[in-house]
């Protein structure tokens, strides 16, 4: 992706930040028919001409190389194969030349849990679901402007963040009911857009 960066003000913005997406293959791994619409008007809406759908995370792993997709969008509660496992399988495939692709993981489950899970899985950055265009334009662009190495240790494969778990922004402890939180269960406390970014940051 390639883009021309304005003034920068907290983050790239849809106004600061022009991306050219003409090009590039875009796969939406969502088992949501609505969710994949919004996201082929998001995507066309930013100039893309190729988007690709995956109803479960089987499908997205058979086709992510067929299809040469340079970006994916990912659901966390994939039939199949659920979006953690996903990007992990992804990642850890040597012989897959798309297994550092970057990884938008959507979703309305964004307790801290799954937000630090998605990142040491080996995603990206994390989009709140209900979906908005400025949301996922920025996203990209930030994946855009802030580009990493990957690095691959026994534990871990994915952008380089050499992160440290603090707990949330601003303060704010991790609860010990966290640990117990799983996709199926009703979240307690959400992270914001800002909070997410921060714990995708390099430490």
């Amino acid at each position: 992706m390639s883009g021309q960066s304005g003034e920068k003000e907290n983050g790239p913005t849809m106004s600061s930040k022009s991306l050219n997406f003409k090009g590039l293959n875009f796969m939406i791994a969502d088992a949501n028919e609505k969710i994949r619409g919004i996201m082929h008007g998001l995507l066309r809406g930013f100039g893309a001409t190729n988007v690709i759908d995956a109803v479960d995370g089987e499908a997205a792993l058979r086709d992510i190389p067929v299809r040469n997709v340079d970006v994916l969008f990912c659901d966390l509660n994939l039939p199949k194969i659920d979006g953690f496992s996903l990007i992990k399988q992804l990642r850890a495939d040597e012989s897959n030349a798309a297994r550092f692709i970057p990884v938008l993981i959507l979703t309305s489950h964004t307790q801290q849990r799954n937000i630090e899970k998605s990142r040491d899985s080996g995603a990206n950055i994390v989009i709140a679901k209900p979906l908005s265009a400025k949301a996922v334009y920025d996203r990209l662009a930030w994946i855009t402007e802030e580009p990493r190495a990957f690095v691959q240790t026994a534990g871990y494969i994915g952008p380089d963040r050499r992160f440290k778990t603090e707990g949330l922004p601003n303060g704010v402890g991790r609860r010990a009911a966290d640990a117990a939180i799983d996709l199926e269960d009703e979240p307690e406390k959400v992270v914001s857009d800002d909070e997410m970014e921060k714990m995708f940051e390099k430490r």
